[in-house]
C-alpha cells in the first residue's frame, strides 16, 4: 500500500506538472494547485526581453519539478512492479498516466475481487457454522427438555408410589392394631375358658367325691343300723363302678378293670 500511495502521488504530480500554452499574446501556466494567466501587452523589445527572461527564470524550477516528478513516477512504478505485482506478466510502464491509472485500477480489482469473494465465503461459512451450532444447541436443548420432562414424570410416579406405600403402611398399622386388640381379646377369652374349665374340673371332682362320700355314708349308716342284710350288692357295685369310671374320665386316666380273674386252685 505504501508503494501504491507513492505511485498515486507521482501520477497526480505528473498530471499537475506545469504546462505552457501560447496563443497570440496570451500565456497560460497551469499548476497542480494553482492557475495563473499572464497576458502580455504590446511592449517594447527591451520589455519583451525582460519578460522572456523572467518567464525563463520561472520555468526553470518547474522544468526541474517535472523532471523530478517523472523520476518519482518511474520509481513508484518500479516499486509496484517489484513489491506488489510480482506475479503479473505485464509490468507497469511509464506511459500515459491515465492508462497507468486504469491499469492500476484493473490490477487492484483483480486483487480485491478474490479478497471480496474470500470474505463473502468466510462470512457464509461463518453464518453456516453459526446456524449449525444453533441447530446443535437447539437439539441439545430439546433433548435436555425431554430429559427433564421424563425426570419430572418419573418423580411424580415415585411420589405417587410413596403416597401409596404410606397409605398401605397406615392401613397395615391399623390392621395390626386391630389384630393386636383381637389377639388380646382372644387371649383373655382363652384364659377365661381355661379358668372355667379348671373350675368345672374341680366341680366334677367335688361332685364325684361327694357321691363317694354319700355312698359310703349310706353304707355305713345301713351297716350301723343293722340293715346290711338288705343291701343289693350287685346294684351297689354297679353304682360304685359308674362312680370310678367317671372319676377316671375326669382325671384323664384309664378306668380300672372290674373283671375278676379266676385264681388258680
Amino acid at each position: 500500500m505504501e508503494a501504491f500511495n507513492k505511485a498515486s502521488e507521482a501520477i497526480s504530480a505528473r498530471k499537475g506538472t506545469a504546462t505552457s500554452a501560447a496563443s497570440g499574446d496570451d500565456v497560460m501556466i497551469t499548476g497542480s494547485s494553482r492557475k495563473m494567466t499572464i497576458k502580455s501587452e504590446i511592449v517594447s523589445s527591451s520589455q519583451g526581453r525582460r519578460l522572456r527572461g523572467r518567464m525563463a527564470t520561472r520555468s526553470s524550477p518547474r522544468a526541474f519539478d517535472a523532471e523530478h516528478t517523472a523520476g518519482g513516477f518511474s520509481e513508484a512504478l518500479k516499486d509496484l512492479n517489484a513489491s506488489v505485482f510480482l506475479q503479473e506478466s505485464t509490468p507497469f510502464s511509464s506511459g500515459d498516466p491515465a492508462e497507468v491509472i486504469l491499469m492500476l485500477h484493473e490490477r487492484l480489482l483483480q486483487v480485491t475481487s478474490p479478497l471480496h469473494r474470500l470474505g463473502t465465503r468466510l462470512l457464509e461459512e461463518d453464518v453456516s457454522s453459526i446456524k449449525e451450532e444453533a441447530r446443535e444447541l437447539s437439539r441439545q436443548l430439546s433433548e435436555e427438555k425431554s430429559r427433564r420432562i421424563a425426570q419430572g414424570m418419573e418423580l411424580r410416579d415415585l411420589q405417587t408410589n410413596i403416597k401409596a406405600i404410606e397409605g398401605a403402611v397406615e392401613t397395615s398399622s391399623s390392621e395390626v392394631l386391630t389384630l393386636s386388640r383381637r389377639n388380646q381379646e382372644l387371649e383373655e377369652t382363652l384364659e377365661r375358658l381355661r379358668t372355667e374349665r379348671k373350675t368345672l374340673e374341680d366341680m366334677k371332682v367335688m361332685a364325684v367325691n361327694g357321691v363317694k362320700i354319700i355312698s359310703r355314708w349310706e353304707m355305713m349308716r345301713d351297716w350301723l343300723a343293722g340293715r346290711s342284710h338288705s343291701w343289693d350288692v350287685a346294684r351297689e357295685f354297679d353304682r360304685y363302678k359308674a362312680v370310678v369310671i367317671v372319676e377316671a374320665k375326669f382325671r384323664g386316666v384309664d378306668p380300672p378293670s372290674f373283671t375278676v380273674e379266676p385264681h388258680p386252685a
